[in-house]
């Protein structure tokens, strides 16, 4: 049995020497926290292992950029247009089962169908961002794009299943034959929500 477990924590802190001594803007404003934790185990006996993995991602520059008094903001160009401010995955897990017989035996003569192969694997990626988005201006007499200050939220949900299935086969002492088939399944969950 082999248990590891990892945690690992990248924070950058914004501060006002960062924003006066940057080299130029891409510099000042790609400004994160971030953190990030991992857990992962195998099962040498049944061929099996999961792994497990949280992280967390802040822009620290964000609210800067919508505010249109402060010398980093950034002005948006269309509607609809996106400031990420938190990302968050909740979690990201991997199961696999490795290549295994289907049908085990300790039988000296074996039947075809005990060399029929087969391996399985799972992923969810559960993600959940905050973020500003653009839109058009109140004001009628000009034409343009503003941020709305008002935090909307976006989880997406993913579980992709995969699994083959092999069997190879010997025919008249000469002839190999494997046939093979595979199976893949993707899960998708979509919402969307505001808070004002």
């Amino acid at each position: 049995m082999i248990k590891h477990f990892e945690l690992m924590v990248n924070i950058t802190v914004v501060g006002d020497y960062n924003k006066r001594t940057g080299i130029d803007i891409e510099r000042r404003l790609n400004q994160q926290a971030v953190s990030n934790a991992t857990y992962s185990k195998r099962w040498k006996k049944t061929n099996n292992s999961l792994s497990i993995n949280l992280s967390s991602k802040k822009d620290l520059m964000v609210d800067n950029k919508i505010n249109p008094n402060d010398i980093f903001y950034q002005s948006p160009s269309a509607l609809g247009k996106q400031l990420t401010i938190t990302t968050n995955t909740l979690p990201k897990m991997s199961f696999r089962h490795g290549q295994g017989k289907l049908f085990k035996t300790n039988a000296i003569d074996k039947e075809w169908y005990h060399n029929i192969s087969w391996n399985y694997s799972a992923n969810l990626n559960n993600k959940m961002q905050n973020y500003y988005e653009s839109v058009e201006s109140i004001d009628d007499t000009i034409s343009e794009y503003i941020w709305d200050d008002s935090i909307r939220t976006k989880t997406t949900s993913l579980i992709t299943h995969n699994m083959s299935v092999n069997a190879p086969q010997k025919l008249f002492k000469h002839i190999s034959l494997n046939p093979s088939i595979q199976f893949k399944s993707d899960w998708v969950d979509r919402n969307f929500f505001s808070i004002r």
